[in-house]
């Protein structure tokens, strides 16, 4: 009897979580500023997100550091250019020019680098 009653509860409360949020941002990407790609207003319309290595402004290399370089972007960079690419700039990265963007492939949203040893080192 308690076990149903918990399982009642569990239901309430996962019912109400879903009518109430928004299940989508579980599995969101975030930017560099921790707006949700594709979500959030002002980057509606870049659903994936790109890590950029752009460490010259955010002044570190240490694995915290590395995911404020994140910037949502329409495509993921198919080719290694230096190059403006489509993005939303964050309060860390400008999309004006000036990052060296490395060939990447979509999975599940995210630009992952299609070779790792040109990932910048020290990472």
């Amino acid at each position: 009897m308690i076990f149903v009653g918990y399982l009642l509860a569990l239901l309430g409360i996962a019912g109400y979580s879903v009518y109430t949020g928004d299940p989508k941002k579980l599995v969101a990407h975030q930017d560099g500023d921790r707006r949700f790609c594709g979500i959030d207003e002002d980057v509606k319309d870049y659903p994936k997100v790109y890590w950029t290595f752009n460490f010259e402004t955010s002044h570190s290399n240490q694995m915290g550091e590395y995911f404020k370089t994140a910037v949502c972007v329409k495509e993921c960079p198919k080719e290694t250019t230096k190059t403006k690419i489509d993005c939303v700039g964050t309060k860390y990265t400008s999309c004006n020019g000036n990052l060296d963007i490395l060939a990447t492939k979509d999975i599940f949203g995210m630009c992952i680098v299609k070779n790792p040893s040109e990932v910048p080192k020290g990472l």
